[in-house]
């Protein structure tokens, strides 16, 4: 298992765990993620609800938490709630933290 593979476990073991309100808390801005190839797929995108829909178009490997919530003028949890529910599901994969950012 890779460290990537390893970290992500961990993260979504913490992730399932812990409510939103928690992950807002160990979720920094800096935190970075992406969406699976297979999340995108026209049958999973019907599935998921606006707002999820929209945060997981947007994890694209380089784009912090912190970009996202700006994107989308939306708050830390709004966004924290929809990371928590995509990660549950298997739609995204962590790519870590932005160096230099906390």
């Amino acid at each position: 298992m890779t460290v990537t593979q390893t970290l992500m476990a961990e993260y979504t073991t913490m992730l399932k765990a812990i409510t939103p309100m928690d992950a807002i808390t160990r979720v920094r801005a800096s935190t970075v993620f992406q969406a699976r190839s297979a999340a995108k797929t026209q049958h999973v995108l019907q599935q998921l609800g606006r707002r999820e829909r929209i945060v997981l178009m947007l994890l694209d490997g380089h784009r912090t938490i912190e970009d996202v919530m700006r994107l989308l003028h939306r708050g830390e949890q709004e966004v924290v709630q929809s990371l928590t529910y995509l990660s549950q599901h298997g739609y995204v994969d962590y790519r870590g933290d932005r160096k230099g950012e906390s």
